[in-house]
């Protein structure tokens, strides 16, 4: 007779091509995963022409065939929309998502029940799909984790931006209303406009918006001095990611909500304090490490997703002059940002490693497969 926990054989569905927090999330999860247990990943994204569903079908049917007394364990990792892709897949089937909102738009709401189990990153995205009338029975709590090789305070820095100098802030991720760029830019320039030795590093872009011009939303700002922000491209890999952040000093990650916060694990990883909202899952994984910022709760106005309702939900308006008088607090007290920045790399390397979390995510897929 075999033993369900120990001859799983693991499905992904999933897209681990590119460089966006779900690609990062699938490649670095399943990889880990598959130490543990076996893995075949299909790459599959919901209506695009390079990735069809037949695709999934065939992997399903070719693992059934190849394993045919062996259990079969179903892992999408993506949007909650996608999960229709696994409604008739064998054995148990796992919806992983990420999301950022309250609330969970119309075009989730079936693919979720199509499911057997709802994987999110943290609890206050667990409590969101609960509050959404999910029974909480089916949600697990499965955290995303950090590359602590490539994410480590010691290594290869970018020498132009480590010798800029004084004290060099960064933030890394999409230019959007959600992560607050712009207020953080904004109340940057309000600081230390006029001060020649603090700088605020970018590498900010919005691929999902076609219109987005990053002039035309700096000129908007109106800032004072715009010469002490530094703009730079995205970079190639994780390696050169990890050089950008050892060459500055603190990272700024004001964003008014987010569903793991992958940019603020992998600065905190290679050393860097971490100025972050007191909000959604960092609150949780950086707790105790951060320098957190009070907020309030405000409603989502832009059109993010399709309510019927026209319901966005609500997102954490950090506290802007906290902010300031935090970036103040860093600039004057280098020795403690240092300090600091070392505790939380300690804290998230030890505990958020991808090996450590893809052995969380063997048993729980062990546990699930025995009930």
């Amino acid at each position: 007779m075999t033993d369900p926990a120990r001859d799983l054989v693991i499905h992904a569905v999933t897209n681990t091509q590119g460089y966006i927090g779900y690609n990062v999330h699938a490649r670095e999860f399943f990889g880990g995963l598959s130490q543990y247990l076996p893995v075949t990943c299909t790459q599959w994204v919901q209506n695009s022409p390079n990735f069809d569903a037949a695709d999934v079908l065939r992997d399903r049917q070719l693992l059934g065939a190849r394993f045919p007394d062996r259990p079969l364990v179903s892992i999408g990792l993506s949007l909650g929309s996608a999960f229709f892709i696994l409604e008739e897949a064998p054995g148990p089937r796992i919806g992983y998502t990420v999301w950022d909102s309250t609330r969970l738009p119309d075009t989730w709401i079936r693919p979720l029940t199509m499911v057997d189990r709802i994987w999110v990153p943290s609890d206050w995205a667990r409590g969101v799909l609960v509050d959404n009338g999910v029974a909480p029975e089916r949600v697990d709590v499965m955290p995303e984790g950090v590359d602590a090789i490539t994410f480590r305070p010691d290594g290869p820095i970018i020498a132009d931006i480590a010798n800029l100098p004084g004290f060099k802030f960064i933030n890394v991720g999409k230019f959007e209303e959600r992560k607050a760029t712009g207020e953080m830019i904004k109340a940057f320039d309000d600081e230390f406009a006029g001060e020649k030795d603090v700088w605020f590093i970018l590498s900010c872009f919005n691929p999902f918006d076609k219109s987005f011009d990053l002039r035309a939303a700096i000129r908007a700002l109106e800032l004072r001095d715009p010469e002490r922000l530094l703009f730079i491209p995205p970079v190639p890999t994780h390696q050169d990611v990890a050089k950008l952040y050892r060459s500055c000093n603190a990272f700024l990650g004001a964003s008014r909500t987010e569903g793991w916060g992958l940019c603020h694990m992998e600065a905190a990883a290679c050393g860097l304090p971490l100025v972050t909202t007191n909000y959604s899952a960092p609150f949780e994984w950086a707790a105790g490490h951060a320098y957190f910022l009070d907020y309030g709760m405000t409603k989502i106005k832009a059109p993010l997703f399709i309510r019927r309702d026209g319901d966005q939900g609500e997102w954490a308006e950090p506290n802007w002059e906290q902010f300031r008088q935090t970036m103040r607090h860093l600039v004057d007290n280098p020795d403690e940002a240092k300090r600091r920045g070392q505790a939380i790399s300690d804290h998230v390397r030890r505990n958020y490693d991808w090996p450590v979390t893809a052995k969380y995510g063997a048993d729980m897929i062990r546990r699930i497969a025995a009930s």
